[in-house]
C-alpha cells in the first residue's frame, strides 16, 4: 500500500467485476462491471447529501418569486410607460420599476445558488475521478 497512489481489489465473474478503490486521502469508491455497463459508486457524507436537496429547493423558490416579480412589473411598467403621459409622475410605475429590481436581484441569487452547488457536485466528482486514475494532486 502507498498513500498516495491508489489501491486496487478486483473481483467478481460471470461477466462481472467489481474493483474497489481506495486512494491516500481521498476516499474510496467502486467500480462494477458487468458485461459492457460500467458504474463508478463513491460514498458520500449524508450531511453533504442534505445540503444539496435542501439547497435545490431554496434556488427554485428564490429563482421562481424572482421571476414571478420581474415578469409581472415588468410588464405591467412597460404598460404604464406607453400608456401614461406623465409617467415619471406615476406612483405605480415606480413600484413596477423597483419590483423588477427586486425580482432581477432574487432571482439571480437563486441562480448563484445552483452555480454553487453545481460546482460542489462538480468537485466532488473530479475528486474521485483523480482518485481513479491515480492523480494524487488535488
Amino acid at each position: 500500500y502507498e498513500p498516495d497512489k491508489p489501491t486496487f481489489v478486483s473481483g467478481g465473474g460471470g461477466g462481472s467485476t467489481s474493483d474497489v478503490f481506495a486512494s491516500g486521502g481521498k476516499g474510496a469508491g467502486v467500480v462494477v462491471r458487468y458485461h459492457d455497463q460500467e458504474t463508478d459508486y463513491v460514498g458520500v457524507d449524508v450531511e453533504d447529501l442534505k445540503d444539496f436537496r435542501t439547497s435545490s429547493l431554496a434556488e427554485f423558490a428564490q429563482f421562481a418569486l424572482g421571476e414571478f416579480f420581474l415578469a409581472g412589473a415588468f410588464w405591467l411598467g412597460v404598460e404604464r410607460y406607453s400608456t401614461i403621459p406623465n409617467y415619471q409622475d406615476d406612483l405605480l410605475f415606480w413600484i413596477c420599476v423597483i419590483s423588477s429590481v427586486a425580482g432581477a436581484v432574487i432571482g439571480g441569487f437563486g441562480i448563484l445558488q445552483m452555480l454553487k452547488r453545481q460546482s460542489r457536485l462538480d468537485r466532488i466528482i473530479q475528486q474521485v475521478e483523480k482518485g481513479k486514475n491515480g492523480d494524487s494532486k488535488r
